[in-house]
């Protein structure tokens, strides 16, 4: 198995039972499932703070259709 460290870059090769390389497989899974859903849950805050920020816009006649229209 070829292992990288994520600081640095570094690569090790290393030798590891079956079993080893299935319970990495699964918790690199499961690691991967979780940074996934972790970014989900920041994209939509944030996406969610924007959407604030426009209809406040909208609503104090900062911005209006004419902002939006192609020239």
């Amino acid at each position: 198995m070829r292992l990288r460290c994520g600081r640095c870059g570094t690569y090790c090769d290393v030798v590891v039972s079956d079993s080893d390389a299935q319970r990495y497989d699964r918790e690199l899974s499961h690691g991967m499932t979780e940074i996934a859903a972790a970014l989900e849950r920041e994209e939509r805050e944030r996406m969610s703070a924007e959407m604030r920020v426009f209809i406040a816009a909208l609503e104090h006649d900062l911005i209006d259709a004419g902002d939006f229209a192609s020239d």
